[in-house]
């Protein structure tokens, strides 16, 4: 009963950001061409509802990829497991199980929305563009989406596996699901100042820009999203910045002895 229950949680979560993208984009369709589907799915991830929609995602993300890890440290289950594979092999297991379960999840989404939309209208994937504003990674219109939802995936698992170490630290549960959210708007508050720093060094370009924005989940989860010469680029620096992150957190909790044995 307890499993049907959380299939069912599941279910009703994943739910939520897909009929939320696929109502908000069909919503924008009202006064536009059905052959300009690159730009308003896209303009979904750029500034749906102002960021509303991000902050949607990242939450049910949460609920549906890490909860389970929290629940397993936190309620001392895990102490039976790593009994039998040691502390190293547990902590791998469960990156493992993070970054696996948010690209699967991401993946879902995404496709999941496309799909729904093409229930409403149909979309010629083969367009080439040319004068659109949403060009990340090529002028075809199948190739530039594919390459995004596959970047936006795998930068959605780097992303929450990154975080690994701070779910270690936090122990209150509802301090735990707002994590990703903390971590955008202290990554905002940051930029902010360091970005200062980085138009000194480069002046006020996109480029600029670009470097001091690359600190936020929106470089990952949004490849390309607000700054479109340099996509590539900045998904690539923010999983550079993330992967980081995540090696200096785990190396600051096995010094401080937070998780023995390992």
């Amino acid at each position: 009963m307890e499993n049907k229950m959380k299939y069912l949680k599941n279910v009703i979560v994943i739910l939520i950001p897909i009929c939320f993208g696929t109502y908000w984009t069909l919503y924008l369709m009202k006064d536009i061409s059905i052959n300009e589907f690159n730009e308003v799915y896209l303009m979904l991830w750029e500034r749906g509802l102002s960021g509303i929609f991000l902050i949607t995602f990242m939450l049910c993300m949460v609920e549906l990829v890490v909860l389970d890890e929290f629940n397993l440290f936190y309620q001392k289950t895990y102490k039976v497991i790593v009994t039998r594979i040691g502390y190293r092999s547990f902590i791998k297991n469960s990156i493992i199980r993070i970054f696996c379960k948010s690209f699967f999840y991401s993946l879902l989404i995404h496709v999941s929305i496309i799909i729904l939309l093409n229930c409403f209208h149909s979309f010629d994937f083969m367009l080439n563009m040319e004068d659109l504003q949403h060009i990340y990674f090529s002028k075809n219109v199948f190739i530039n989406l594919s390459v995004f939802v596959l970047l936006s995936s795998i930068g959605t698992a780097i992303f929450y596996s990154s975080l690994y170490p701070l779910y270690l630290i936090i122990k209150n549960k509802y301090v735990f699901r707002m994590i990703p959210i903390i971590v955008l708007f202290g990554t905002i508050l940051f930029s902010s100042i360091y970005g200062k720093i980085i138009k000194i060094i480069f002046g006020n370009t996109i480029l600029s820009s670009t470097l001091s924005l690359s600190c936020l989940p929106t470089s990952l989860i949004e490849p390309g999203c607000g700054w479109y010469q340099y996509a590539i680029y900045d998904f690539l620096l923010g999983a550079i910045i993330y992967i980081l992150f995540w090696t200096i957190g785990m190396k600051i909790i096995k010094v401080k002895g937070i998780v023995y044995d390992w």
